[in-house]
């Protein structure tokens, strides 16, 4: 189970991590203002990424939303007899 609270993990558990996630770790530990910042950062990362990857998969999910159109359409018609 997951802590939320804003205790500072312990120095053995920021070990087993590469330095740039202890340093994540360790700045979203921080409080107030600083915290705010950081969660900042991490938001346009995140939103960054997930542009990123819908980018990628554009043409996948336009080409499965039109074959879902033309199922319902095709749905819509038989029902329709």
């Amino acid at each position: 189970m997951i802590s939320l609270d804003r205790a500072t993990p312990g120095p053995q558990a920021l070990a087993e991590l590469d330095p740039e996630s202890s340093e994540w770790v360790r700045s979203l530990s921080f409080a107030g203002p600083d915290h705010y910042a950081v969660v900042g950062r991490l938001h346009v990362m995140l939103l960054r990424a997930a542009r990123a990857k819908s980018h990628r998969r554009g043409s996948q999910l336009a080409t499965k939303t039109v074959i879902r159109r033309v199922i319902v359409r095709a749905r819509t018609q038989d029902l329709a007899l």
